[in-house]
């Protein structure tokens, strides 16, 4: 029984550190690169299993040099296609770029997870400051929940974005749609890290 104990507190003891998210700068501003353990954890992988479309909200709160709060968000859904066996993404960034993907089989899934960052806020980078925060959310969503965000998705971002030409009320919608489109939604989990600003991809 001790002996089982101790080998117990061994192996917690010495589990290798979780990797955090990464914060750097970058000509499209300030950006983010999510551990790739996300992907082993179990309860994602089972929810990619349901069929159903599945988001991780990333959040970043920093402040700028001058002393001024920002917030930034990103808005990453993913639901993998059972009968062809693809993964397809549709991401929202924080300044607004759209982008889809369809990517083949879960190792492919893997080496573009790995790869991706993603724009939390627009340049100009040197304006903030170096300590930031960084919360991801994993949010299963419903078949009517998901059909309901998508709409509303859609009409927020042509009445409000579009039409709007200054880059701070641009960024203030963007992170508002996203947020708005999860709030009746309960995450499944949630990590945050409290990270230091870099100058480059890690």
């Amino acid at each position: 029984m001790i002996t089982t104990i101790l080998l117990s507190f061994l192996i917690v003891f010495n589990d290798p550190p979780i990797a955090p998210a990464q914060l750097f700068r970058s000509e499209e501003g300030l950006q983010v690169l999510l551990p790739d353990w996300i992907l082993n954890d179990e309860e994602v992988l089972e929810q990619f299993k349901s069929g159903l479309t599945n988001t991780f909200i990333l959040k970043l709160s920093i402040r700028a040099r001058n002393g001024a709060s920002f917030q930034g968000a990103a808005r990453i859904e993913i639901r993998y296609e059972l009968w062809d066996e693809v993964f397809l993404i549709n991401i929202l960034e924080g300044d607004g770029k759209r982008t889809t993907h369809n990517i083949p089989n879960l190792k492919a899934f893997r080496q573009w997870w790995k790869a991706s960052a993603f724009t939390i806020l627009p340049p100009p980078s040197s304006q903030y400051a170096t300590n930031a925060r960084i919360t991801l959310d994993f949010i299963p969503f419903s078949q009517s929940e998901q059909n309901h965000a998508r709409a509303w998705l859609t009409d927020s971002n042509r009445g409000n974005i579009q039409n709007n030409g200054e880059q701070a009320s641009q960024v203030t919608n963007i992170f508002q749609t996203i947020m708005a489109t999860s709030i009746q939604s309960k995450p499944i989990w949630s990590h945050r890290w409290n990270v230091t600003l870099s100058g480059n991809k890690m």
